[in-house]
């Protein structure tokens, strides 16, 4: 019989600096001594795994825009969990909580190249009362999403951010 090990992981936002202005849950304004806090804590009760999520509308404001803050706040984030011996899970593009999509402004709303291929297609368009609920500049849209997998500015955008 082999010895069987498995990783236990937790799900991890980081806290606002006092005096942040954006959302919660922002790497570009988290607290630096929180975060050591918190790691430490997280080790301390056996976990060895953090989970982690980059927000999409945080870490890519604009199609062409990247957000250093946003990324210099995930490699803190690495750097902390080395300290305490916990390894990483980063989820990029993070678009989904619950039944909401959490996307970018630019990455909603109705465009003529949806339009065409529906009327293609014969495929009805996913207005957002059929869809997901959209969340955006911290608010709730009607607006749909784009297609997050056939969008040509959607797919540019995604392979600039993996590629930063």
């Amino acid at each position: 019989m082999s010895d069987q090990t498995f990783s236990l992981g937790i799900g991890y936002w980081p806290r606002r600096r006092s005096g942040a202005e954006l959302p919660p849950n922002s790497w570009s304004e988290s607290d630096h001594g929180g975060l050591h806090e918190d790691l430490a804590h997280i080790a301390e009760l056996g976990f060895d795994t953090l989970v982690v999520d980059l927000r999409w509308e945080e870490s890519q404001p604009a199609s062409t825009t990247i957000n250093g803050a946003a990324l210099r706040g995930i490699e803190r984030v690495l750097d902390r969990a080395a300290d305490h011996g916990l390894r990483l899970s980063i989820g990029v593009l993070g678009g989904t909580f619950a039944d909401t999509l959490h996307l970018p402004r630019w990455a909603c709303g109705m465009h003529v190249d949806d339009l065409l291929l529906a009327t293609r297609t014969h495929r009805p368009l996913m207005l957002a009362d059929d869809g997901p609920t959209v969340f955006s500049n911290g608010r709730y849209h009607r607006e749909p999403a784009r297609d997050l997998y056939r969008d040509a500015l959607l797919r540019d955008a995604e392979r600039y951010q993996l590629r930063e």
